[in-house]
């Protein structure tokens, strides 16, 4: 089940509506703490067409997602995926993936910004 399906359309009348609100806002965790196990998923998930051609060549090079943002093509060549197309495809997901890691960082990095400053204007009031 992703999280748009989780996600109502409609407000629920429910008893614990923080309960799910919270679970649902909770960001999911960084890509460069992702296991092989993690990686499966993605693999599975947005390279769906490749996924049974080329999920053991991953799943016995370990490759865990800090490996998998780190991957070129040459990268891609040696766990077997020969095929251009294949390739190209597979890496343009792993570029997505690392362009969205890399706007979750830049937001995050705004926030505590935003929040250090937020706070040392409020202790130079006293």
């Amino acid at each position: 089940m992703t999280v748009k399906e989780q996600i109502p359309t409609k407000p629920q009348q429910s008893s614990a509506p923080t309960q799910t609100r919270t679970a649902n806002t909770q960001r999911p965790k960084s890509v460069q703490q992702w296991s092989v196990v993690d990686v499966q998923k993605w693999l599975r998930r947005h390279c769906g067409d490749y996924y049974h051609l080329y999920c053991e060549s991953f799943l016995e090079q370990e490759v865990t997602g800090r490996c998998l943002v780190r991957m070129n093509e040459n990268s891609l060549m040696r766990l077997g995926i020969i095929h251009p197309e294949h390739r190209q495809f597979i890496w343009r997901e792993i570029a997505k993936l690392r362009l969205r890691s890399s706007i979750l960082y830049l937001r995050d990095q705004e926030r505590r910004l935003a929040n250090n400053v937020a706070n040392m204007a409020g202790n130079n009031q006293y």
